[in-house]
């Protein structure tokens, strides 16, 4: 009956309901993929008439399929594609089996004819459109600063100072990565700075001077899991009550400053030496804090790219609608994503709190301009669905690079801001461009 569970279904039934949810919906294009695998003859037979039909209406219908005979009974027009591209185009009569079977068969030969100068220019049209094409271009940006500071000042590239500016730059990408996260799913967390501080300030009561090295990590761990269960409880807020998430960060953002403020209405309570010493040990040269970052840095990658969770984060983000008409789960991703968020810039809190040595509520917000400028210059989508942990890594970077600079060329703090919003402005300007430019395409 109609009430039955569409999971109690044989597969044959339930492929039928998924087919006719998506012909109910009326799409201006329909993709179907192997629609008649696994299904009986009069079952196979009805969907071809109903698909013919949709057809006839004026429906756009996309049918990937491997077996020729279907494809010959169905098609109007055929393509058969070999390594990503299209070897043969078939219309009308020369619509068969054999034909089909034919280009299959050939199309190493079709393929190789004519393609060598279209393919190099191809190649880099597709490394100019990639997710991952910002990194090479802030990587440059970054030498570029580096080294022209360097030329002006040869104190700035020293052992002690390339260590201390990966240790901050550390920070910057785990508050980077948790806004990364928010922003895939297509929110924004405008709370990271304040939420950051407030892990020092807490860190000054759990991780006191003197206390006992497992008194120190039980503290550690106790700050994570409070940042951890506030992203939980801002993803509930925004998923589950469906309160904009820009109102939500917004007054956390408000709220933790003035919980800070009440906690420490001064600087005061050292932090104990056994964090910083931890953040800063060397693990082939690079400070442990940085070196825990890269690899952050690869699983996210790896993650966003390689896995189910990360491909269907970026589908939900990408369009809510179709994540929710594919079963994703999108009020789950959310909240995952605020939770993620909470942990990553709870560890950047960390980090921070050993750097700063002891609890202020001044300390911090900083770094919720900091985390969006880090993410748009990685050429992320703030509306969702894009965004590449390297090219978040390489856009904190740039930022800490600018920063160091304009230390050492004695600037304040707004000419950094200054030289930030430009760069930030023309590279989201410049990927933007060139990704309609591939749609358009």
């Amino acid at each position: 009956s109609i009430e039955t569970p569409v999971g109690e279904l044989s597969g044959g039934n339930q492929q039928k309901v998924l087919i006719g949810r998506e012909m109910s919906a009326a799409p201006a294009v329909l993709m179907v993929d192997e629609p008649t695998k696994g299904v009986d003859i009069g079952a196979r037979a009805e969907i071809y008439q109903r698909l013919r039909a949709l057809a006839e209406q004026g429906m756009a219908i996309i049918v990937c399929c491997s077996d020729g005979i279907e494809l010959e009974g169905l098609c109007d027009r055929v393509l058969i594609f070999a390594r990503g591209r299209i070897v043969r185009e078939l219309r009308g009569s020369e619509i068969t089996d054999a034909s089909i079977t034919e280009a299959n068969l050939t199309a190493k030969v079709s393929r190789a004819e004519g393609t060598g100068a279209r393919e190099g220019g191809e190649r880099w049209r597709r490394l100019l459109r990639s997710d991952h094409f910002p990194a090479l271009v802030l990587a440059a940006l970054t030498a570029i600063i580096l080294v022209g500071t360097e030329l002006v000042s040869s104190y700035f590239l020293t052992p002690l100072n390339i260590a201390n500016m990966l240790i901050f730059l550390a920070i910057v990408v785990f508050a980077a990565a948790g806004q990364m996260a928010t922003i895939l799913v297509g929110r924004i967390d405008l709370s990271v700075g304040a939420l950051a501080g407030f892990m020092v300030v807490l860190a000054s009561f759990t991780m006191k001077s003197g206390t006992p090295l497992p008194a120190v990590i039980g503290g550690g761990v106790l700050v994570l899991l409070c940042g951890m269960l506030y992203g939980l409880f801002q993803g509930i807020l925004i998923a589950e009550l469906g309160l904009p998430a820009i109102i939500v960060t917004l007054a956390s953002f408000i709220g933790l400053q003035g919980l800070s403020l009440a906690l420490r209405p001064k600087a005061a309570g050292e932090i104990d030496d056994a964090l910083s010493d931890l953040t800063e040990f060397p693990i082939l040269g690079v400070p442990a804090g940085m070196a825990l970052a890269l690899v952050l840095i690869a699983v996210i990658e790896i993650l966003l790219y390689r896995s189910a969770l990360g491909r269907r984060m970026r589908a939900v983000g990408s369009s809510p609608l179709a994540g929710a008409r594919l079963g994703l789960g999108g009020q789950r991703h959310l909240v995952q994503a605020f939770v993620i968020c909470g942990l990553l810039t709870g560890i950047g809190g960390l980090l921070l709190a050993g750097e700063i040595g002891m609890g202020s509520a001044t300390v911090g917000a900083d770094y919720t301009i900091i985390s969006l400028t880090a993410v748009v210059l990685g050429g992320a989508s703030i509306t969702g669905g894009r965004a590449s942990a390297l090219c978040t890594l390489m856009g904190a970077a740039l930022i800490q690079a600018t920063s160091s600079a304009a230390a050492f060329f004695n600037q304040n703090s707004s000419w950094h801001y200054t030289v930030l919003g430009a760069v930030t402005l023309i590279a989201a300007t410049f990927f933007s461009v060139v990704r309609r430019t591939r749609l358009a395409e």
